[in-house]
């Protein structure tokens, strides 16, 4: 699904084919192409158009909101009560100005160039690049590959290329004749409040249950990707109406069996979608393509359209509840009883070196292969200094909100939330059905952002939320390990050992690799040595990896060979290669 816009007061320009006109600026024609479905109004001045769900009161209606828009457009207060995920374009002949506004998660995102006279605007990457390829104004960046292999994202406004940039949340882009403006009509404030976990966690309970209603006030049959771990049930749990839950496996395995019992508690339909085998090879490329190279790649989510309109017509996932209200991503560390680690953790003190600290310490950045194996001699040093200006200038942005240590290490991983690694697979997601994230709910935003830290870490509100729900759901087991999914780490670690115990004492001596595996998603070495295995073997000879002057091919090439060999680990650093890759190659086609 995307939106492109275009507009140019160049000399005898020429739209893209299936762009058609759409609103003037400054007396030529703004273009739009889509696959979306416009919702549009307009009055003497303005025609507005908007794509997401932007509601207010409670209630998705995007022709009375649009209305009220047109009404209340220049409101400052108005804009930040809209919640939702949407991105807004509105057009005034008579004023002259031509403006995108989008939703404070950004997302969709938003890409654009504006420049000399030319505007260009898509919430697809991958098509923003290819219209700048065939309008001969495309020139690629290199140092934003090194940051994507190195912790599966990028940071900030930046992308490939030398002309876009990432729109940031709740920001209103106004296009110009020589550029365009940003500027921001909602401030992220961290107002950590004084409140008990347990009234924290009935706040967090209430404001599920709210957003679950906000984002099915319209009418519609609703649909819920289910797997067996925490996310997706305590969204089961908090459900008040009919919902269809689908659970995507290989097998009828772990994950299956736990997703298929949470829905028969709550009497909700289950639907099983398996996955073929080939089916990563079938959909990569089209997940490149969705992701624009910039998320971590994976296909699991695609080709199953045709069987979940059968049954919802919207459709929602747990993406964003693990890193706002399970603490995933903030520091920590064991405690230790004679000089040796225990279960037991707790935050980590952040140093006053912060860059550095995350640099090295923020835990998805990527695993396997170290990317230093395969740069050139150079290249190791003048990464790390690119990382600390990078990492530098979002601390500054981040100081200008807080100078809490915490709070800055929070804005570094989420204050532009739709550029975390996750955000692919939301992506992928709103291919198959239109799809709303229930965590992306000014009210729920609003609550992650006064937690205090200590309330997020080991999903202490999260897990203390799940059980005011639905105790059942608190205590059965989570596919992800086969413990009870509400228990802390340190009980889930002791049953860990206790399995492992039992483990040795017992006969059985099968290799751990030949059980039955219990997730929804296959170990990724397993899907490049068998399905991608292919691909994998273009990566050796790749014209389009050798461009990057940081990569050494020989090392490259020897690393994988020592990879198909089984001598190494590949794993994500691999599988972000391939998705540089791919990404080039699609470009370049």
């Amino acid at each position: 699904m995307h939106l492109t816009i275009e507009w140019s007061l160049q000399d005898n320009f020429q739209p893209l084919a299936n762009a058609h006109p759409w609103s003037q600026l400054y007396h030529q024609p703004v273009y739009i192409n889509t696959s979306n479905a416009l919702v549009c109004q307009e009055n003497q001045a303005h025609k507005v158009c908007a794509i997401g769900h932007p509601f207010l009161n409670d209630q998705i209606d995007t022709q009375a909101f649009l209305n009220a828009y047109l009404i209340n457009a220049t409101s400052p207060s108005f804009l930040r009560a809209i919640n939702g995920e949407f991105l807004l374009i509105d057009s005034n002949q008579q004023a002259n100005t031509l403006q995108i506004i989008n939703s404070r998660f950004a997302s969709p995102i938003f890409w654009y160039v504006a420049e000399n006279d030319y505007f260009l605007g898509s919430t697809s990457y991958t098509q923003l690049c290819q219209v700048l390829k065939k309008r001969e104004i495309f020139q690629i960046k290199e140092q934003p590959f090194l940051e994507f292999l190195y912790f599966k994202r990028l940071f900030g406004t930046k992308t490939y290329d030398q002309k876009s940039r990432y729109l940031k949340p709740a920001s209103i882009l106004s296009v110009l004749k020589k550029g365009a403006t940003e500027n921001s009509y909602w401030q992220l404030q961290y107002n950590r409040n004084k409140h008990g976990l347990n009234e924290n966690a009935h706040t967090l309970s209430q404001a599920i249950r709210q957003s679950l209603k906000r984002k099915s006030s319209d009418g519609k049959r609703y649909g819920l990707f289910l797997s067996g771990g925490f996310d997706t049930r305590t969204l089961l749990a908090h459900t008040e109406h009919p919902i269809t839950s689908f659970t995507i496996t290989h097998s009828l395995n772990r994950e299956y069996q736990v997703a298929k019992q949470l829905a028969d508690w709550k009497k909700s339909h289950h639907v099983w979608i398996q996955a073929q085998d080939g089916h990563y090879k079938k959909y990569f490329d089209e997940s490149i393509y969705i992701r624009g190279g910039m998320y971590m790649p994976d296909a699991l989510f695609l080709g199953h359209r045709a069987i979940v309109n059968q049954h919802a017509d919207v459709i929602f996932a747990g993406y964003g509840f693990d890193y706002f209200f399970q603490g995933m991503y903030l520091p920590s560390q064991n405690y230790s009883v004679l000089g040796r680690q225990t279960l037991f953790k707790k935050l980590a003190p952040l140093p006053s070196d912060i860059a550095s600290f995350f640099i090295d310490n923020i835990s998805y950045r990527t695993k396997g292969l170290p990317i230093y194996a395969l740069l050139k001699e150079d290249a190791a040093h003048n990464m790390r200094a690119y990382f600390l200006h990078e990492i530098q200038a979002l601390i500054d942005e981040a100081r200008l909100i807080s100078h809490a240590p915490i709070d800055i290490w929070e804005y570094l991983s989420l204050g532009y939330v739709s550029r975390h690694y996750t955000y692919g697979g939301q992506l992928n997601l709103m291919q198959q059905a239109e799809y709303r994230t229930i965590s992306y709910d000014n009210d729920l935003y609003d609550l992650y952002l006064s937690l205090p830290a200590h309330h997020r870490f080991d999903a202490r509100v999260f897990r203390a939320a799940l059980k005011i729900a639905n105790p059942q759901f608190y205590h059965h087991i989570s596919a992800n390990h086969g413990y009870p999914a509400g228990h802390p780490a340190w009980a889930r670690g002791l049953y860990n050992v206790k399995d492992r115990l039992l483990k040795r004492l017992s006969l059985n001596k099968d290799d751990a690799f030949n059980i039955k595996f219990e997730r929804t998603w296959l170990p990724l070495d397993h899907i490049l040595k068998t399905e991608l295995n292919e691909q994998m073997n273009e990566l050796k000879q790749s014209e389009h990896l050798a461009q990057l002057s940081f990569l050494d091919m020989d090392k490259l090439r020897d690393n994988i060979t020592q990879w198909q060999d089984g001598k190494i680990v590949g794993d994500q650093t691999l599988a972000l290669l391939l998705s540089t890759h791919r990404f080039l190659s699609i470009l370049n086609t």
